[in-house]
Formats: C-alpha cells, sequence, structure tokens
C-alpha cells in the first residue's frame, strides 16, 4: 500500500473513530440527561406504626394502595440476597450494568423458541424498569439498559440489591420483601429461613401466578429451582438444599391492626405518621398497653352490672413525657357502646381532679401551708354556694385534711384568693386545652369541675406535679428528643401537695383496699363529676403517671360512678402491677432543700406564738409562706374580731345534773357577728345548726372535751373548747 493511500486509510479510521466518540459521548450524555434520578429517592412507603420496641402497632397503604416497607440490605434476612443472585443475575458483580453473555443467550433462546422465554435483563435494568415502568419494548430495553450502566456508577452493588428487593413485586399489592415476607410468613424479613427466603425470590418471575397464598404448589416448584440455582453456583450445599426443601412451608399473615387501636388513631389524627404514608416509631410500650388491657378486662364485667361500660387510661413516663399506654375503651369492637371513640381524648368533667393544682399554686404564693386552717361551712361567694359531695360539713379543718378529704368549699375559698383568671390561666398553661370559653364563664367552679378536661390532658398536668413543677408536652415519637420543659410551680409546693395526696392513710379514710403487700408508695387523687357521670382517678409517683376515667361513652349517669368506688381500684391494680415483686424499689419525692418546717398553732395553723394552747409541728415553704403569727392568741393588740362567739366561755369545764332530764342538760351558743345574718355552728366537727348574730342555738351536753365553732357565709370563724363532766 502506497504512502498517500495508507495516509487516507489512516484519516478515514480517525474519522469514524471520533464520530464513534462523539456518537459514545452523545448517548452517554442522553443516558445521564434522561436519568430518573428523582423517581429512584420516591418510595411507595405505607404507614406503619411501632411501639417503642419496633414491634408493629398498624400497617397502612401506600398513595397507591401498595403495602410497602423498605428496609436496609442488613434486615432481609442471610439468604434473601443470595437467591436473589442465584436465581435473576448470578454474574452481577462481575458487569457493569449489563451483562452481554445474558442478553445474548437471551436472543439465542427466545429465536430458537420463537417466543420471549428470557430476558437478559440485569438486576440493575430490573431495578430502572421499577423506577419507571415502560413498554416491553426494544427502545424501552436500550433506555433501560444505559440507565443501569449509569446507575452502577453512582450506587454500589449491595444499594442496587437493597433498591431492587424493596421495590420488586410479591404479588396483590406487595412491594418489597418486608411487605411479602410479613404478608405470607407473619415475620420480618430479616427472620426469613433459607426455605422461605428461596420461595418469595421465586415469587418475582411471575408474582400472581406463584402466590403462595393461592397456588402454594407452584410457589413451592418454583421454590425448589431456586434451590438448584444456588446450589449450582456454589451458595449452599446440597445438604443445605435437602434440609431447607423438607421444611414445612406455614403460610400465616400478620394481622394488619392487632394493638392499641385507639392510640394508632390517635397517631394518625395528631399526624405524628402520615395516613398514608411514612413509618414511626413511638413510646407506646406493647407490654405496658397489654397489661393496662388485661387490668381493665377483669373489671368489666362488674362495671357492665353496674350500668357502666367505658374506661380509658392514660400511663405517662413522668421523666420524659412520653405516653407509654392508651385504651380508649374495654373493647375497640363494642359497637353498642361507642368501643371505637377513644375516651382517653374526650372531654369530661373532671370534677374535683383539679384541685390539687389550686393547693399547689397557694403554697407556691405562699398563702397557705398545709397547717393552715380553713372553713368547711355553708358559705356563699356571690350568688355561688357551693355543697360538698357528702352534704355534710366538717367546721375548721386543716389544708392537709381538706385536700385529703377532697372538701369542696375550702377549695372554693383557695380559688378566690387566687382568683379564677389565674387558675384557669393556669391550667391552659399546663396543656388543659379544653378551657376556651371566657374564665368568667367557667368562675369558681372550675375547681370543682365545672369545666372539661381530657384523661390524656390530665395525665400531663399531674406528671408536672410529679416533676416538680416541670411542664413537658406529652411525647409521642421515641426518636425525638424530649422537650426542655417550661417551669409552672417551685418543687416546693409540689412536693407539699404530693406529701398529702401520698399519706397511706388516705385510702384507709375513704373505705379503700390498696391491692396486696407489694404496693409502691403513690399520691393519688380522685373525681367524680356532678351528676355521677364521670370517675376518675390520677395516680402518681417519680417514675408514672396512672390516670383513669370511668363512665359511658354517650354521658350516662350510674350510681357507681364515683372516683374512690370505680376508677381508684383499677389505678391501684396498674400501679401494683408495674412494680411487681419490687414495691420496695419504687421511689419516692426527694424533699426539695426549700422545705423546712415549724412550730404551729393547732386552732390557726399560723406561726405559734407563746399563748396559743396547742401547737404542732408543720412544713412550710423558707422564705414564701406566711411568716405572721397566730393572731388568735397572740397577746399583742388586735382589731376587733369580725365574729366571736360570747356563750360558752372558752376552756371552762361543765357538769352534768343527773337529776334532771335529758332535754334540760342544754348550753347556750352565741356569738356576735358584724354583718352576718347567718351563724352556722359545729361541735367535734359536726354541723349543729344555724343561728342569727346574738340569737341563741342551744346543744344538749355531752360528757368529754369537745371543740365549738362557729363560721360566717363569708368565712369568719371562731372556736374554743370546752369540757363537760
Amino acid at each position: 500500500m502506497n504512502t498517500r493511500r495508507w495516509s487516507r486509510v489512516r484519516r478515514a479510521a480517525a474519522l469514524l473513530l471520533a464520530a464513534a466518540c462523539l456518537a459514545c459521548g452523545a448517548v452517554w450524555y442522553f443516558a445521564c440527561r434522561t436519568f430518573p434520578a428523582s423517581a429512584l429517592q420516591h418510595w411507595p412507603i405505607s404507614s406503619q406504626i411501632l411501639d417503642i420496641n419496633g414491634t408493629v402497632l398498624r400497617q397502612g397503604l401506600a398513595a397507591n394502595d401498595t403495602r410497602c416497607y423498605p428496609v436496609a440490605l442488613s434486615n432481609m434476612g442471610a439468604w434473601t440476597a443470595r437467591a436473589l443472585l442465584a436465581a435473576e443475575d448470578r454474574r452481577f458483580f462481575a458487569h457493569h450494568g449489563v451483562d452481554g453473555w445474558a442478553l445474548a443467550r437471551a436472543a439465542f433462546l427466545n429465536a430458537r423458541l420463537g417466543r420471549v422465554a428470557s430476558g437478559g435483563s440485569t438486576l440493575s435494568m430490573q431495578v430502572m424498569r421499577m423506577a419507571v415502568p415502560r413498554r416491553r419494548t426494544i427502545r424501552a430495553k436500550l433506555i433501560e439498559a444505559l440507565h443501569a450502566v449509569v446507575l452502577e456508577t453512582r450506587c454500589t452493588k449491595n444499594n442496587i440489591i437493597e433498591l431492587h428487593l424493596n421495590r420488586a413485586s410479591f404479588g396483590g399489592n406487595l412491594v418489597g420483601i418486608e411487605a411479602a415476607s410479613r404478608q405470607y410468613f407473619g415475620k420480618a424479613a430479616q427472620d426469613l429461613s433459607l426455605g422461605e427466603s428461596a420461595l418469595l425470590i421465586g415469587l418475582l418471575q411471575a408474582p400472581t401466578r406463584l402466590r403462595p397464598d393461592r397456588h402454594l404448589a407452584r410457589a413451592r416448584e418454583r421454590r425448589d429451582y431456586v434451590f438448584t440455582r444456588m446450589r449450582a453456583v456454589g451458595m449452599i450445599s446440597e445438604a443445605e438444599r435437602i434440609a431447607a426443601a423438607q421444611q414445612p412451608l406455614v403460610i400465616r399473615a400478620t394481622p394488619a391492626v392487632a394493638l392499641a387501636p385507639h392510640f394508632c388513631n390517635f397517631m394518625l389524627e395528631r399526624q405524628v405518621v402520615a395516613a398514608r404514608s411514612g413509618s414511626v416509631r413511638t413510646t407506646l410500650d406493647t407490654r405496658l398497653q397489654q397489661l393496662v388491657g388485661a387490668t381493665v378486662a377483669t373489671y368489666t364485667s362488674a362495671m357492665a352490672h353496674a350500668g357502666v361500660h367505658g374506661c380509658a387510661v392514660v400511663v405517662l413516663d413522668v421523666r420524659t413525657g412520653a405516653l407509654a399506654a392508651m385504651l380508649g375503651a374495654p373493647r375497640f369492637a363494642d359497637a353498642a357502646h361507642a368501643g371505637q371513640v377513644n375516651c382517653a381524648l374526650a372531654p369530661r368533667s373532671p370534677g374535683s381532679a383539679l384541685k390539687p393544682f389550686v393547693y399547689a399554686m397557694a403554697f407556691e404564693q405562699g398563702l397557705l401551708t398545709p397547717a393552715t386552717v380553713l372553713q368547711d361551712a355553708p358559705m356563699q361567694f356571690g350568688t355561688y354556694e357551693p355543697e360538698n359531695f357528702t352534704k355534710d360539713f366538717h367546721g375548721p379543718v386543716s389544708v392537709q385534711e381538706a385536700l385529703a378529704l377532697s372538701l369542696n368549699i375550702p377549695a372554693v375559698q383557695v380559688a378566690q384568693q387566687l382568683g379564677p383568671t389565674r387558675v384557669v390561666n393556669w391550667l391552659q398553661a399546663c396543656g388543659i386545652s379544653t378551657l376556651t370559653r371566657p374564665v368568667a364563664t367557667y368562675g369558681l367552679g372550675t375547681v370543682l369541675g365545672a369545666c372539661e378536661v381530657t384523661l390524656l390532658e390530665l395525665a400531663n398536668a399531674y406528671a408536672c406535679l410529679a416533676r416538680g413543677g416541670l411542664y413537658l408536652p406529652v411525647r409521642l415519637n421515641a426518636d425525638e428528643p424530649s422537650s426542655t420543659g417550661t417551669r409552672l410551680l417551685s418543687p416546693e409546693a409540689c412536693w407539699l401537695v404530693s406529701a398529702i395526696l401520698g399519706d397511706s392513710q388516705r385510702a384507709n379514710n375513704d373505705g379503700l383496699a390498696i391491692p396486696g403487700t407489694h404496693m409502691p408508695r403513690i399520691a393519688w387523687k380522685t373525681g367524680t363529676s356532678s351528676g355521677l357521670r364521670d370517675a376518675w382517678t390520677v395516680a402518681y409517683n417519680p417514675d408514672w403517671v396512672v390516670a383513669v376515667w370511668c363512665g359511658n361513652a354517650d354521658g350516662a349517669a350510674a350510681h357507681s360512678l364515683i372516683g374512690y368506688q370505680r376508677a381508684a381500684p383499677i389505678a391501684f391494680d396498674i400501679f401494683q402491677q408495674l412494680y411487681t415483686g419490687a414495691a420496695d424499689a419504687a421511689p419516692w419525692f426527694m424533699q426539695p432543700a426549700g422545705i423546712t418546717s415549724r412550730l404551729v398553732c393547732a386552732h390557726s395553723g399560723l406561726p405559734a406564738c407563746p399563748t396559743c394552747p396547742r401547737n404542732l409541728t408543720s412544713w412550710c415553704i423558707a422564705g414564701i409562706s406566711d411568716p405572721r403569727p397566730c393572731a388568735t392568741h397572740s397577746r399583742t393588740a388586735a382589731p376587733a374580731a369580725p365574729l366571736r362567739i360570747l356563750s360558752p366561755a372558752r376552756d371552762i369545764t361543765y357538769h352534768l345534773h343527773n337529776d334532771r332530764a335529758p332535754g334540760d342538760n342544754t348550753l347556750v351558743l352565741r356569738a356576735d357577728a358584724t354583718g352576718s345574718q347567718d351563724l352556722h355552728w359545729f361541735v367535734d366537727d359536726i354541723w349543729l345548726g344555724v343561728s342569727a348574730p346574738n340569737a341563741a342555738l342551744h346543744w344538749p351536753l355531752q360528757r368529754g372535751p369537745h371543740v365549738i365553732a362557729c363560721a360566717d357565709t363569708r368565712g369568719h370563724t371562731d372556736a374554743l373548747r370546752i369540757t363537760v363532766e
């Protein structure tokens, strides 16, 4: 070949090479430019609600009504990826997205059979087809091949396997190995055996025709083919193949809704997890949820006989604010009694359950101490005239007695000192969202339940007390950090309330039987709404808050709907089981540094002066509690009392005359009161009757020491002691 001709050949070859390079560059540019990166990032993820330990509470559907729960390759089981490679792309780690040998083999087989028997697609090409489905044409095949090559430059081989197993169809509306594993075997993919993995991978050839819940024989036959491929490429031994083939296949599906239906609905309503897409690990503890459900179940028969069909329970973790258990009704499927209504979220009258917060606020302001004496006597507050649940009166009582016995009139006196606006504003700051009306519509009756609260928000308000006055919103998502909180009360004020509510003698006074000998020390408060429609109990310690509501979803009343009779036993029972066998290890509240003790007058509850006849030691908040000494017995000059007992004389001993008729042994009671009309008299905390100022009321003498007290409707009081022999 001469030089000129050789030169022309070289120029032609160079032009061809350049053209080829330009063509390849154009193709590569086209492949990169049209690569559907956004489609790969979009997942048909179904909603999934998990408990704090990862237990599935509910599985939902994705936007296209599929069930898909993507998981990492490391959570797909030991055999799944190997079965996939053996059955679908054994040269996966040797090619770069397109397997030329597989394509040639597929072309030869299809030509020989006269039909499409093999596509020669690699896993990478299949991933691209799953991301952007197209009609099965040669053009579509070429685009998938180009995009598969690009995919291999952007993802690792393991990433591609993970993409494939999370996007592949496994029959029906199942997408991904995790959804298939749960549907067909009732387990997570990471727990699949060799035989189960091979069966699921076998479905990929024809997901509908091979569905094991409909065509088990076909699915088993395809599984055996996967075994053969795994054996041929050396992924399993013959012994492993035989053993796996002999294992029985049990098809059992996991129910879509199994646990805590009220809680799951609540999560969807609050949009903590999206209704059609997304997953969340919640704070709910399945063990506690089952404990609560089983405990309530033991009471449902007795409640039903008493006309009570509803019960709701909330358990909160004090330290984090996490909602650990929520029961909205005894039976979700009980349509006759509105079982699907979540009564833990229903606004209801709390009765006396708000009283502890009013006393805590008064302690915080220094207005009261546990020893401060209040009057439990008939009183009017404007047009409002409260009365006790038991319709009787106790006369002068300490704050500790008033709160422990849940007396109404003293609580209203305290609310009056604070002011209704301050009370309502504090409750709103503590998360009670149902107080939406003007303050004037609630008035002083707020403290007695003239408002509505939900069980969940009431429980969280008590958690604020248990936390020493630090408010945290209820925590629902276990993977989100807890709030830093807002201080609403001092630790000292909360400690005083908890000490009163944690007195074990209160249960005996109310006739309650605390279950067993392993009951941890708890603080607790009951509530009963007007008309006997709602019974409440909230119990707490530094670990837990257990709140119980009993009633009927339609608001029907029942005679047994009294807090300490109906709700308290359930709360106690649950709390006992939280510390089964370890009640002594349950914590109690540490005394804050600001709590101190002082000597107070037994009659007034104020710091004792030298002339006070009887004193006792009581807790107070250093530098906060009212330091003024007892004015009742002080020798210092004092203004005239607005109410003063004139008869009998103080500290006098009277003698019964045995020769007189019983009705003639009487003592005249008389008092002077400025601006009052009705005076109420009490002997030994028992209401005796009413007199006008300076009018006589006769009391039949009885042997023994006695305390005689008088109170007017404005809260003014006087008291003295006598002895009858």
